[in-house]
């Protein structure tokens, strides 16, 4: 009887030790979920950000994480201006993309709000260094301001028709000075190395001084087919300026290339007047020998005046086909 008490009693203190165990497992459970619901939404919201700092970059990214309970983070200017604003993933991981910068410090800030206000805030700081010149732009510079090479000039002459010797020329300006001291027709034509027509430079009748310009498109041999019934020279020069004066008055007294002049972007008046019995017909090109405007095209006395827009700052020179005095004055 006393052994089956004492067993009884055995149990009871079991059951009892067993229950109270079981109760404060339970009372943990209900402690935790409590503090889960109520406790950890009210803490501050953790932060952390990467981004890239000095930098040559206008605009930058800024990357970041922060805790679960945090719902949103603001992007601010150092005087408080909202810039941006974006919604943590569900891993807590979020980004500015694109932020813009201006040259040296950048301050900014950014903070993480939970649904029940709240917050943690970190300051940012980007300095944007200005991007160092690449060797190759500054050649580029260097080789613009260089002179040009400019060849050598080419001198030709005899007597009565014939064709001249093989020469080369580089592709853009050249300028053919040319006289004739016969009576009779004066015609030179420029062939290429294919024989074909490149420029009649010139075709008068009796004694000539003057000069033509011409845009050579390809570089090559080329020669020159003369037809003359005195002695003649012809001088070639192919001018590759890097400056020219900016002359605004030009005259002569028949057919002629001028010097080189430069021009400014924009609006000019040629002002002109020719007063011989032929043709009257200047061509405006560029330093490359590339046709521009023509200006004037009339036969016999001329005095008139053409506007035109010149398309890029840059050197010129004029064309003039005359048999008699002109002028051409630039406005």
């Amino acid at each position: 009887m006393i052994k089956w008490f004492k067993k009884q009693t055995f149990g009871i203190k079991f059951s009892l030790v067993s229950a109270v165990v079981i109760g404060c497992l339970m009372f943990l459970c209900v402690g935790c979920t409590i503090l889960a619901l109520f406790v950890v939404p009210y803490s501050e919201p953790t932060l952390s950000l990467t981004y890239d700092t000095p930098t040559t970059k206008s605009s930058v990214t800024i990357v970041g994480s922060t805790s679960s309970n945090a719902s949103k983070v603001i992007l601010y200017s150092n005087n408080g201006k909202k810039l941006d604003e974006v919604k943590p993933d569900s891993g807590g991981d979020f980004m500015f993309t694109k932020v813009k910068l201006d040259k040296g410090d950048n301050a900014f800030k950014v903070k993480a709000f939970t649904e029940k206000g709240n917050s943690t805030e970190k300051s940012v700081l980007i300095v944007l260094n200005e991007a160092k010149k690449k060797p190759a732009e500054d050649k580029q510079k260097e080789e613009v301001k260089e002179t040009k090479q400019e060849p050598q000039p080419i001198s030709l002459s005899g007597a009565s028709q014939q064709a001249s010797d093989k020469f080369v020329l580089e592709s853009g300006l050249s300028i053919f000075k040319m006289t004739h001291d016969g009576s009779s027709n004066f015609a030179i034509t420029l062939l290429d190395e294919n024989g074909q027509r490149v420029e009649l430079l010139v075709n008068e009748i009796g004694p000539f001084n003057g000069s033509k310009a011409v845009g050579i498109t390809m570089s090559g041999t080329h020669i020159l087919d003369i037809a003359a019934d005195g002695a003649w020279t012809i001088t070639i020069e192919q001018p590759r300026p890097s400056d020219a004066p900016a002359t605004t008055n030009f005259t002569g007294n028949t057919q002629q290339a001028t010097s080189l002049f430069s021009l400014s972007k924009g609006l000019k008046t040629f002002e002109m007047s020719h007063n011989g019995n032929s043709n009257f017909a200047p061509l405006l090109m560029d330093e490359k020998g590339q046709y521009i405007e023509l200006l004037a095209n009339e036969i016999g006395q001329f005095n008139g005046s053409k506007a035109i827009g010149i398309p890029k700052t840059g050197i010129y020179i004029l064309d003039v086909t005359a048999s008699g005095d002109w002028t051409i004055n630039v406005k």
